[in-house]
């Protein structure tokens, strides 16, 4: 799954996104990690969610952050992680995406790059994002300890839970009735720990998202010289 080249979590607030973007974070920089000391290959690890200071001072070789999706597009050989995708890639805007971006999530496979997202409902994200999404799960916290917020008091001793992901059925995809894949147990479930929760601060708040750039584009006539000018 390390190499997926688009897997997007969907589920509402509270129910684990951000611990499996926790779980994949982990796992991919200690695999950058891995290719440094072993074939010397220095793959990145891009994430919109700043990591605790422990977790970045251990892998800050390999980590780098990014506001707008304008500043990794292009990038090759790495590992993308995106908290709240639809902030960059929303299904409500209809226009389409910059060819430049376009063709960055339809040829990130050959070029090394993968990405792993949030979304809280699988249709809330652009159609030509959703067409690269090789697969999608659902996460419902199924037990656990409560999470902390904002003035409320933080009654836990310690921090446990159980969060389960369903593979959701999206090809075809039905946002009335979504449907998902069957499986037997042992689920794919993700335990909640303290080194998860402590990777990054699972309540930040993605701030606002400067929207894609036009793309400037001039046709002229071979023959007369007319000009037209207009953008998408």
């Amino acid at each position: 799954m390390l190499y997926t080249p688009k897997v997007v979590y969907t589920g509402l607030e509270s129910q684990g996104k951000s611990l499996a973007l926790a779980r994949d974070a982990l796992t991919m920089a200690r695999h950058c990690q891995y290719l440094k000391e072993k074939y010397g290959i220095h793959r990145l690890l891009f994430s919109n969610l700043i990591f605790s200071d422990d977790f970045y001072n251990k892998y800050k070789d390999f980590i780098r952050y990014f506001s707008n999706i304008d500043e990794i597009v292009n990038k090759v050989g790495c590992f993308v992680i995106i908290d709240e995708l639809s902030l960059y890639f929303s299904s409500l805007k209809n226009e389409p995406l910059p060819d430049n971006v376009n063709r960055w999530l339809r040829q990130g496979a050959k070029q090394g790059v993968f990405i792993r997202g949030s979304a809280q409902e699988f249709h809330d994200l652009h159609v030509q994002f959703r067409r690269r999404v090789f697969s999608a799960y659902h996460c419902v916290k199924l037990v656990g300890s409560p999470r902390p917020a904002v003035n409320t008091p933080n009654s836990s001793r310690s921090v446990w839970g159980l969060i389960r992901l369903r593979p959701l059925v999206i090809n075809p995809y039905d946002e009335l009735n979504p449907r998902y894949h069957f499986s037997l147990p042992p689920f794919d479930c993700i335990r909640i720990t303290k080194q998860l929760v402590s990777i990054f601060n699972t309540s930040q708040v993605i701030g606002d998202v400067t929207p894609l750039p036009f793309k400037h584009i001039e046709r002229s006539c071979p023959i007369c010289d007319y000009k037209k000018i207009y953008h998408t």
